[in-house]
Parts: C-alpha cells; structure tokens; sequence
C-alpha cells in the first residue's frame, strides 16, 4: 500500500464530503472505505500492468527463441549441404587419382603391351570417374550422368539447398512482430501497442496509413477521436535492412455517451 497515496486520498474524500450532512465519525467511515477502495483498484492495476509486461516478455522470449531454433536449423542444414558437397567432390577427386595412378601403372609396362592392346588400356582408363564429370543442369537442379550413389547424393543436395532457401525466407518474413493490448477501443480510449524484431541496434518506430511518424522506439500509446479503422504499422531498419508489420486497430463510438 502507498501511504501517502492513501492518506491524499482519505483527506481527499473527507475534503469533498465535509459539507453533506455527516457526523465526524460517520465522515471519517466514509472516507477511510473510498482511499481503501482507491488503494484496492490501484493494486488491481498495478497488478494488470505487470501481467501486461510478463505477457509482452513472454512473447518476445517466445519469438526470439523460435528465431534460434530457426538459425539454428539453418545452421544444420548448411552443414549438412557442406558435407554433401565435400563428398561429391571427394567423389571426384578420387576417380582423378585413380586414373592419374592407372597412367603412371600403364606407363610403366609401356614397353611390354602391344599398340592395340596399349590404346584398349588407355580408353579404359579414360572411363574412370567419367560418370562424375558429365553434367546437365535443369528447373530441378544440378543432374549428374553419373553412379547411383553419386546421384543419390546429388538428389541429397538440390533438397538441402531447396530447404535451405525456404528457410531463409521464413527467416526474412519472421523478424518482426507487433502486438496490442487491445484490437477494439473506444474513442479516445488509449491501448499500448509494442513490436520488436531480430534486427540488432536497429531504428524502430510507429507509423499511421499515411507513412507519418506517430512514435519512436518499440511501444506506443494509441488513441484516436475518430472513430473507424486504424492501421499502425511498426519499421525497424539498419543499413540495407529494412522489415515492418503492421496492425488495425478499431475505434468505435461509445453508445452510452451518445445516448446522454
């Protein structure tokens, strides 16, 4: 409890209620229930503000981590791809050195082969790891004429590097979010507004439909008098990277006040 709030408010009370018809006591009853009362609805608000701000943090703790997990299966995926690639190219590499080593086998027993028997040899030894090093490339990737296995891998690689891509674009379209207390309001009824994105040390502010700055930094109090839809939109940028989101807010006119 705020002893100074509730002792403003019972002097308050008392000050406002001095000339109705009360005795002493009666007034002080009175007034000591109403700043009791007030310091009951300002910890209920204090409490509303800080489910609020565990609400928000929350949220951001849950988006922030689902952007690990994402950088993080793009990591994996990215090894993977590598990995494929090294052994595609392990693939060739070998064919290379065991052709290079049937030449220098060949050119050792040279004297003793026969001219026809030697050109067989030679055309043999051409064939080795050829396979790898005939290629074609099509709208479903990079195609290999070559062994199963290698083909295999190859399959391996245009789905990694396919999933890496959708990955990055997943990431692109995820690193922002934007959020409001409410998405209805009444006219003149203020709600808080926040966002916040994966971009480090970026410039964030609240903009209206017509591209003007409402607010800087990453929360905001909107509210209108005019009633109708309402769309803020939130931008983070830094150097070429630029990301926004935006929301509609509801204004609405209060019925009971029209009718008075």
């Amino acid at each position: 409890m705020n002893t100074t709030r509730f002792i403003r408010n019972f002097l308050t009370f008392k000050e406002a209620l001095q000339t109705q018809n009360f005795n002493n006591k009666e007034l002080n009853t009175i007034c000591l229930q109403a700043a009791i009362q007030g310091e009951q609805i300002a910890l209920q608000e204090s409490q509303n503000k800080f489910a609020k701000e565990q609400a928000k943090a929350r949220m951001e703790l849950e988006f922030l981590s689902m952007q690990m997990q994402l950088q993080s299966q793009k990591a994996q995926t990215l090894n993977a791809l590598i990995q494929c690639q090294s052994m595609l190219k392990s693939l060739k590499d070998n064919a290379a050195i065991n052709r290079a080593n049937a030449y220098v086998s060949l050119l050792q027993v040279a004297g003793s082969v026969g001219a026809n028997n030697f050109a067989n040899v030679v055309e043999t030894i051409n064939q080795i790891g050829i396979e790898y090093t005939h290629s074609s490339v099509n709208n479903n990737g990079i195609q290999y004429n070559g062994t199963a296995e290698e083909n295999e891998l190859n399959t391996i690689l245009n789905k990694l590097s396919n999933e890496l891509d959708k990955l990055n674009a997943l990431g692109d379209k995820e690193s922002i979010q934007l959020f409001s207390n409410e998405l209805e309001v009444l006219v003149n009824e203020p709600t808080e507004i926040w966002g916040f994105s994966t971009l480090n040390n970026a410039t964030e502010g609240f903009y209206n439909a017509n591209n003007e700055l409402l607010a800087s930094g990453n929360s905001f109090l909107f509210s209108s008098n005019i009633a109708g839809q309402h769309t803020i939109t939130f931008k983070a940028s830094i150097g070429q990277a630029n990301v926004s989101k935006s929301i509609t807010i509801s204004v609405i006119q209060d019925k009971l006040r029209q009718k008075q």
